[in-house]
C-alpha cells in the first residue's frame, strides 16, 4: 500500500483563521507574526525593497550618460592626426568624439588653450554635428618644444570635459 501525505486543511470558526496541521496561521491584519507565502512578514517587505533599490540602481546606470570625451588633432577635417605644429600661426581640426566609439565625433564642444603664448583667432571654437572644430591657432615659444593644453567643455554642461596636449615646434 502506497502512502500519500496530504496535508489537511480545515476551517476553524473563523475565517480569519486556517488550521494547517498544528500551526494556526491567522490573516495578517490580526498577527503581526503573520507570513507571506511562509516568509516572516518584515522579510518579505524588505525583499520588495531590496528589489526595487536594484531596480533603480540599474536604470540610474543605463540611463546616465557614459560619455567619456576625448580631443583629437587632425591636418583637415577627416585628415591624418596630429601630434604637434610649428611656432606661429598654423590651421588644424580639433575633433571630439567618444572614448567608446571614436568613429562618433560629439557636438557642442567649446575649446580653451594655455601654454605657448597661444591664442585661438575665433575665441568661440565650438565643434559642429560631425565633432570637427577648425582652429586657427597663434603660438610662440623661446624652447624648441612646448606644450599647449587644450581643454573641451560641453556647452551647457561642465561635467562633460576633455583634456588633451598639442606640443608646438620651434621654428
Amino acid at each position: 500500500m502506497e502512502r500519500h501525505n496530504y496535508v489537511n486543511i480545515a476551517l476553524s470558526g473563523s475565517m480569519d483563521e486556517v488550521r494547517v496541521g498544528a500551526t494556526i496561521r491567522r490573516s495578517l491584519k490580526d498577527d503581526e507574526y503573520a507570513d507571506v507565502l511562509g516568509m516572516p512578514l518584515q522579510l518579505a517587505i524588505l525583499i520588495i525593497v531590496a528589489g526595487l533599490s536594484l531596480v533603480t540602481i540599474i536604470a540610474w546606470f543605463v540611463l546616465s550618460d557614459n560619455t567619456i570625451p576625448e580631443i583629437k588633432f587632425h591636418e583637415s577635417e577627416g585628415g591624418d592626426e596630429l601630434s604637434s605644429i610649428d611656432e606661429g600661426t598654423d590651421t588644424f581640426f580639433i575633433r571630439v568624439v567618444d572614448k567608446a566609439n571614436p568613429d562618433d565625433g560629439l557636438e557642442g564642444y567649446i575649446f580653451s588653450f594655455s601654454g605657448c603664448n597661444a591664442e585661438a583667432i575665433d575665441v568661440d571654437v565650438k565643434t559642429g554635428s560631425n565633432g570637427y572644430a577648425e582652429v586657427t591657432l597663434t603660438t610662440s615659444t623661446s624652447l624648441d618644444l612646448c606644450d599647449v593644453s587644450v581643454t573641451a567643455v560641453k556647452s551647457g554642461d561642465s561635467d562633460q570635459r576633455a583634456t588633451s596636449t598639442l606640443y608646438v615646434r620651434a621654428t
